[in-house]
């Protein structure tokens, strides 16, 4: 089984990934509306994200605007 990670975890990744800091609210409101393409599985209540999707999610963002960097190198859309 892929690992999985907390939507915490995958906004911390994306930071690290492209340096761009997202509102874990953001990337809860994507999964919650299916706009990701990929499934996210509820465990314990919580939406996980498959660690093998991460191109996936960069890439959704990315052609969302997401990843654009604020001045503050913050986007809390």
């Amino acid at each position: 089984m892929a690992e999985l990670l907390s939507v915490g975890d995958a906004v911390r990744e994306v930071a690290r990934l492209r340096g761009v800091t997202l509102s874990p609210r953001t990337l809860t409101e994507l999964v919650y509306r299916r706009a990701l393409g990929f499934d996210c599985p509820l465990i314990g209540g919580r939406r996980m994200i498959p660690s093998g999707s991460m191109p996936d999610l960069i890439e959704a963002l990315e052609s969302r605007g997401y990843l654009a960097h604020s001045e503050s190198g913050v986007r809390h859309a």
